[in-house]
């Protein structure tokens, strides 16, 4: 099962899923699509404003989300869980 945070403007569609194996990551069709296995991910933040950044590398990659919506939770638990299980140690 996936979980997935939808942010769309007038001429942008931004979307983050995670899934089982990878989180996947798409911003216009300019940046395309990105995949992105858990144990690449050095970083995730959620800021004041409820922007969601995660870093792989030196790329940061951010979705806004919005606090009351269950399912933008659910993705946002499901990525700190996966990330935190393939943390070493």
């Amino acid at each position: 099962m996936a979980w997935k945070i939808s942010h769309n403007k007038l001429f942008a569609k931004h979307y983050l899923s995670v899934e089982p194996e990878c989180v996947e990551f798409y911003e216009n069709a300019a940046l395309g699509t990105r995949r992105f296995a858990f144990k690449r991910i050095e970083y995730v933040v959620l800021s004041p404003d409820n922007k969601l950044s995660f870093q792989v590398g030196e790329e940061v990659f951010s979705i806004q989300t919005v606090p009351g919506d269950a399912g933008h939770q659910a993705a946002i638990n499901a990525l700190l869980l996966a990330v935190f299980r393939t943390m070493p140690g």
